[in-house]
């Protein structure tokens, strides 16, 4: 009989059939300061930052979840925590939420919602609400219209803040290429734009 040829069997296999994607990540960090330890410009500060952890899931491409903490190891306690999550769905509608809590001086609920009205027409809306002071902080709406070649696009919109006590209307128009300033938390290289 003949012998089989071993050499080249995996070679042409593709076990890289469809969608390739990372669907959950832990990282742990803490930074440490070596001229604050060796000067001790700070005698209350430590040369060792808190201890901070982030994991992100995210089960399929148009939903992410993800916990953020800092730990502060000398006084044994969680110094922050956050948590946040999007979604986006196939006609191109976002929904974006996080909650912040620092040290009981900040407990915040931001939230961010994109609805498509038309191929061109977008209405959004951006709140951060203060859950301490129970009241809302900030206030965002706009319409966003965008041009057929996706190179420009203008918003006319809406802005109410408490601190400091402003409220004005908007308009804004951003060139692609040259980026825009919106309110955005995404947990990593996404092709959506908000």
């Amino acid at each position: 009989g003949t012998t089989p040829n071993f050499a080249n069997l995996g070679t042409n296999v593709d076990v890289r059939d469809g969608e390739i994607r990372e669907i959950a990540s832990f990282a742990v960090r803490q930074s440490y300061d070596y001229i604050e330890d060796q000067e001790d410009n700070d005698p209350a500060r430590s040369p060792w930052s808190d201890v901070g952890a982030d994991l992100v899931v995210s089960p399929s491409s148009s939903f992410a979840i993800k916990y953020e903490t800092n730990y502060d190891a000398e006084d044994r306690q969680v110094s922050s925590w956050g948590i946040s999550t999007h979604f986006f769905d196939d006609r191109g509608d976002v929904l974006r939420a996080r909650y912040s809590f620092i040290d009981d001086n900040v407990s915040q609920i931001e939230g961010n919602i994109e609805l498509v009205l038309t191929e061109r027409f977008k209405l959004g809306y951006y709140g951060r609400y203060d859950d301490l002071d129970h009241e809302f902080i900030e206030n965002r709406g706009a319409l966003r219209f965008e041009s057929g070649c996706g190179c420009w696009k203008i918003d006319f919109g809406y802005r109410d803040q408490i601190n400091p006590d402003r409220q004005a209307f908007l308009l804004t128009v951003t060139l692609t290429g040259l980026g825009d300033l919106t309110q955005d938390f995404r947990f990593g290289d996404d092709d959506r734009q908000a």
